[in-house]
């Protein structure tokens, strides 16, 4: 067992170096997912954030709109009918905006993509490498 040849030694190298690779390889993509998921992170954040302030702006704006609404059409119908009418027309309004902020959020896709693609890529790479 003493006698080692040196394709023996040249091949433990290989494995050894191919290795090494494999784990600077792994921990590259994993700083690759994090960068991704924390760049997706940050434009879903957005998008909520967009449909918050939507939704406060909304809100501030109808209350007082809502009010002149309601008075204005006190004078044609009954109150309670007219607070309904203008209730009704902002709940729709609502309902358009969130509607909205969620078609933002569907856009922003949270899955790391490139990171995938670097992975598949990386596995055939290994997988010629091996062969």
């Amino acid at each position: 067992m003493s006698h080692i040849s040196m394709h023996d030694r040249s091949l433990g190298d290989l494995v050894g170096t191919l290795g090494r690779d494999v784990v600077r390889l792994v921990r590259q993509e994993i700083q690759l997912a994090r960068a991704e998921a924390d760049e997706s992170l940050k434009k879903a954040i957005a998008a909520l954030v967009t449909i918050g302030v939507a939704l406060a702006i909304a809100l501030a704006g109808l209350v007082i709109l809502l009010l002149a609404a309601v008075t204005a059409l006190s004078n044609v119908w009954e109150p309670w009918v007219a607070s309904l009418v203008v209730g009704g027309i902002a709940v729709i309004v609502a309902v358009i905006m969130g509607m909205s902020g969620q078609k933002k959020l569907r856009t922003t896709s949270l899955a790391p993509r490139r990171t995938r693609e670097s992975l598949q890529h990386d596995r055939e790479m290994v997988r010629e490498h091996v062969r």
